[in-house]
């Protein structure tokens, strides 16, 4: 546990400074299609995708478009949920959640139509104003999908009027494209944005910049390149500039600090079990392949493995000369599914594309997926000694994938 914590907490500490001052996976937005200017995005990997989250993909090849444009749109019904398609109204489970008008061009002749639930792993998307979406071109699956976006204010006061939850409450609002309440008085109310968003120069206490708390650093940074990136010059760069260098300092100060501490005491790191060497991690690899091996053939008569293939598959005629070394290496029985052959078996192991592996206990005929694409044979190993571990018991989803640790321990004698 110690370890364990020592490593996330110098991980996570460093990202901490780096991510501040970087801006790979920021971006603005210059149309119209979503309500915000600022964004940043990140990897969807396991997260729930739910309605009102903003995601990033290639518009889908369609009629209206020569190429596949990266763009922006808010999910508003989802797999598994009713989605209804009226002309130029959408309901999703029933709720009205958007009327706008239709752009009808030559181009736009044929519309999307649906009456029915969504299925698994698409989406219905839609932008804040008459822009092209789900409307035109229908659903978005999941796999298309590149990034999840989230919006950005610059200001802690932003939505600081917000009381009746117009911005935060994802039932209602500009998340279901209402339209806020415009007072009568519009010169005073553009007078009271300006005031809200007006930018004062930043004073930056460089006195004590180098021990100040995180928390108060990333606030202060903020503020700096919110001020240089609204009046960008040299000068106003340059406060920015020295700050990005002090963060990554002290991130790289800290890592040294982490360093030494792991080296002075290994007993508390991971380096008491995994080399950090690349002489010691060859040695390391070759042990834990001995481990899986071993527990391969402790297993291959409690375990059997299906394998779904197409013979026009040009990734299964790769797969499967490695399926055939690991059943050879480690005397496992392997049971071949052509997926054209067998629509039965696809609908029961719940296969949606070709090469897939499957694990299964022979004794109480539990099954789980186990591959998807193609993969080496250390990875499919590494999977059936992992899932076996997992189905019997000997491991849980908390530390699934936890590295394997061979037994480096010594026995001390003497007094």
């Amino acid at each position: 546990m110690i370890k364990n914590f020592f490593m996330i907490s110098v991980v996570g500490i460093s990202m901490y400074f780096i991510v501040s001052v970087t801006s790979s996976f920021f971006g603005v937005n210059i149309t119209k299609s979503v309500p915000f200017r600022f964004y940043y995005h990140q990897a969807i990997n396991h997260q729930p995708i739910i309605n009102g989250d903003y995601i990033m993909f290639n518009l889908p090849a369609n009629e209206m478009f020569d190429d596949d444009k990266l763009v922006i749109k808010q999910v508003v019904c989802r797999e598994n949920e009713y989605l209804k398609i009226d002309m130029n109204k959408v309901y999703c489970n029933d709720k009205l959640i958007s009327d706008k008008e239709l752009i009808i061009t030559d181009k736009t002749s044929v519309l999307f139509n649906y009456n029915g639930l969504i299925p698994t792993h698409k989406y219905f998307v839609l932008g804040s104003n008459n822009s092209y979406d789900s409307r035109y071109w229908g659903l978005l699956h999941k796999k298309d999908i590149k990034r999840l976006v989230h919006p950005i204010s610059f200001t802690k006061s932003a939505h600081a009027n917000d009381s009746n939850g117009f911005y935060e409450d994802k039932n209602r609002g500009w998340y279901k494209y209402e339209v806020i309440a415009v007072d009568e008085d519009i010169d005073n109310q553009t007078d009271n944005i300006s005031k809200e968003f007006q930018l004062v120069k930043p004073v930056v206490p460089w006195e004590r910049i180098d021990t100040m708390h995180p928390k108060e650093f990333s606030q202060i940074l903020e503020k700096v390149e919110s001020y240089a990136m609204s009046y960008r010059s040299l000068e106003t760069f340059e406060d920015y500039a020295r700050l990005r260098s002090v963060a990554l300092n002290r991130s790289m100060e800290f890592a040294n600090v982490g360093a030494l501490w792991s080296q002075l005491n290994p007993q508390d790191s991971n380096e008491s079990w995994y080399p950090m060497s690349g002489y010691g991690r060859a040695s390391y690899q070759v042990a834990t392949s001995d481990i899986k091996t071993e527990y391969l053939r402790e297993n291959k008569d409690k375990f059997g493995l299906l394998y779904f293939y197409r013979n026009d598959c040009p990734y299964c005629v790769r797969q499967t000369p490695i399926i055939e070394y690991y059943e050879n290496k480690n005397g496992w029985d392997v049971i071949y599914i052509n997926a054209d052959e067998s629509p039965d078996a696809l609908i029961k192991f719940k296969v949606e594309t070709v090469p897939t592996m499957v694990l299964v206990d022979r004794a109480s005929e539990k099954w789980l997926p186990l591959t998807v694409g193609l993969h080496t044979m250390d990875e499919i190993e590494d999977r059936v000694y992992r899932t076996i571990k997992y189905i019997k018991g000997d491991t849980n989803e908390k530390d699934f994938n936890n590295a394997i640790t061979p037994n480096l321990s010594v026995k001390r004698t003497g007094g």
